[in-house]
């Protein structure tokens, strides 16, 4: 399906951002009906042992809706996340 979006970094300090992304998509193309991913996260960047890295936490909204010869297939996840 095609998407579109938008994701906007909000850097708080040098080191300390924001991410916000909203993606929409579907339009019964590829039998995808419709389609939206919603994701907020802070995030810190920090060098450790030379090797550039980062932590985050976030939310995450994602919903997915299918159908395809009769046969419908709906997917809704919903979250907090944590990632390196």
């Amino acid at each position: 399906p095609i998407l579109i979006g938008l994701t906007p970094r909000l850097n708080i300090s040098e080191n300390l951002y924001i991410n916000l992304r909203f993606s929409y998509g579907g339009w019964g193309m590829d039998h995808v009906d419709k389609t939206y991913d919603l994701i907020g996260n802070i995030g810190y960047r920090f060098e450790m042992l030379g090797v550039s890295s980062r932590l985050l936490a976030g939310y995450r909204r994602l919903f997915f809706d299918h159908k395809e010869q009769g046969v419908g297939l709906e997917l809704a996840a919903k979250g907090p996340f944590f990632g390196e």
